[in-house]
């Protein structure tokens, strides 16, 4: 296994702001941790944050949120880059329309570590494009978050049953 980890919505929108929620909250000094773990590992480790442009489909659905250039799309204090990649994106998945997937290739990585929030929207969707471009997906439980329990355990369950992705917990990684 070839792998990067990838912290996904730990933006302020989702954690301070109006797309905020206390689950959001509780997984920052946990996460927190882990990056500090897969820094001094020296694993690649990419931040994945919504950064919108007025017209995104997106919108449509969810409201505005996360526009491009605004405080609400910026990682959060805790996240902010120290060399790594940040990876804008304009839809639930880190894969659509961004250069993940060719950041990984040029990695020569074959694995996904998906942490972050929403399990059930951007996790979940982040999983699917990972599956259908022949990548694996870990899911660290611990270190992921929804709205509520009954939304974070369906989420796990699809991302297992349709794209064969492993869930471990984030102590289980070996780096």
């Amino acid at each position: 296994m070839r792998a990067a980890v990838s912290v996904i919505e730990m933006i302020e929108e989702f954690v301070n702001g109006s797309f905020s929620n206390e689950r959001s909250r509780i997984i920052v000094p946990e996460l927190s941790r882990l990056v500090m773990r897969v820094r001094n590992a020296r694993v690649p480790l990419f931040f994945i944050a919504d950064c919108h442009r007025p017209w995104d489909k997106e919108l449509d659905i969810m409201g505005e949120h996360t526009i491009y250039g605004t405080k609400g799309a910026r990682p959060i204090k805790e996240f902010e880059s120290k060399g790594e990649k940040l990876i804008g994106k304009r839809s639930y998945s880190a894969f659509f329309n961004s250069y993940l997937e060719r950041e990984l290739n040029v990695l020569g990585l074959d694995t996904v570590i998906l942490t972050g929030v929403l399990t059930d929207i951007y996790i979940h969707h982040t999983a699917a494009d990972a599956f259908y471009r022949g990548f694996d997906a870990i899911v660290p439980t611990d270190r992921v978050a929804s709205l509520d329990d009954d939304t974070q355990k369906r989420a796990l369950e699809e991302m297992v049953s349709l794209y064969g992705a492993t869930l471990i917990l984030s102590r289980e990684l070996v780096f």
